[in-house]
């Protein structure tokens, strides 16, 4: 039986020892709680400016069980929102021998995110992004796309040039003669002659000719007329979207876009997609009016013509030109 004082001891340390363990999960727990309340407080910005990636990170800090519960319920309802929200992209690669590769790193904005193609989702934050894809040779094939949010298994297809060298391109180069007279200097090849050019028919008048034309530009200039009307169609819709943006921007005030799962936090940016969607349809159909206005102009101006006239005494006639290398028009007259 222990003494009196010796077992006064004893209890004094276990006491001791109790309390240090008891003040050190205080300590722990405290830490959890900074931790938890940081993480809040961080992933709403990144909510905000769409940096959903980042976001995701903070949530899962303050979503754990070791956070206070009012932390984790708020965190965990931002999780699943912003699970949701994360665009996705599923990568194809093609070899420059028309094979799909698989061996590839894929690099997101220059971060690597695959070591190699395996048919998943690769996460990222909405937004224009540029893919890149790097096979083990050194061949390099960059795509841009872009992402909206919830967009899922959004399909890229990365094409690599053909490797020539490797491939087996070009010929290789004739061994040296290995002895007597030298060999005679290779010619170059002889360009396969023009086709003849074919008679000019008395049956075709000039009046069928010219009507011809005339149809064909017309039909280039509606269809001008159609796209540069599309165009400035979404360049007015592309306005109307952003006067709703900025009205809904005024609404939110200055604290901004603070709760993204909000109404008007959705209704703003829904308009500013769909400005963006308008601008990019008005600038394709004008471009596309444009080219085909110049393609009325020039098959007005340079549309072949083939007339023979006893008093002018010319025949003018054009026909293609095929020769090894290139190719073009070959334009005659006969007097």
């Amino acid at each position: 039986m222990l003494a009196p004082a010796r077992l006064q001891r004893h209890l004094l340390g276990c006491t001791t020892i109790c309390a240090a363990l008891v003040a050190a999960r205080g300590d722990a727990r405290a830490d959890d709680v900074d931790t938890c309340a940081t993480a809040a407080e961080q992933a709403q910005p990144l909510m905000r400016n769409h940096e959903l990636r980042a976001a995701r990170e903070q949530l899962l800090l303050c979503a754990r069980q070791v956070c206070p519960a009012v932390v984790r319920a708020d965190c965990g309802r931002w999780l699943d929102d912003v699970g949701r929200k994360i665009p996705t992209v599923v990568v194809t690669a093609i070899g420059g021998d028309g094979r799909e590769v698989t061996a590839v790193r894929v690099l997101l904005d220059g971060k690597v995110v695959a070591e190699k193609i395996d048919g998943g989702e690769l996460a990222a934050d909405p937004g224009d992004h540029t893919l890149r894809c790097e096979l083990a040779d050194g061949s390099v094939a960059e795509e841009r796309v872009t992402l909206r949010e919830g967009e899922r298994k959004h399909a890229v297809v990365v094409r690599f040039k053909a490797n020539l060298m490797s491939s087996g391109g070009f010929p290789p180069p004739a061994p040296p003669p290995t002895g007597g007279a030298a060999a005679p200097p290779l010619s170059p090849p002889t360009p396969a002659s023009p086709p003849p050019v074919p008679p000019s028919s008395d049956a075709v008048s000039t009046g069928s000719e010219s009507g011809t034309r005339t149809v064909v530009v017309l039909t280039l200039a509606g269809a001008a007329l159609v796209s540069a009307g599309l165009g400035v169609f979404y360049g007015l819709q592309s306005k109307s979207q952003a006067d709703k943006a900025a009205g809904y921007r005024q609404q939110l005030g200055p604290s901004g876009c603070y709760n993204v799962a909000s109404k008007d936090c959705s209704d703003w940016s829904a308009a500013v997609d769909g400005q963006n969607s308008d601008a990019t349809l008005n600038k394709v159909f004008l471009a596309v009016g444009g080219v085909f206005a110049a393609g009325a102009l020039l098959t007005w101006l340079a549309w072949p013509t083939a007339t023979s006239s006893p008093a002018s005494g010319a025949a003018w006639s054009v026909s293609p030109l095929v020769a090894p290398g290139g190719g073009g028009l070959r334009v005659g007259a006969s007097y």
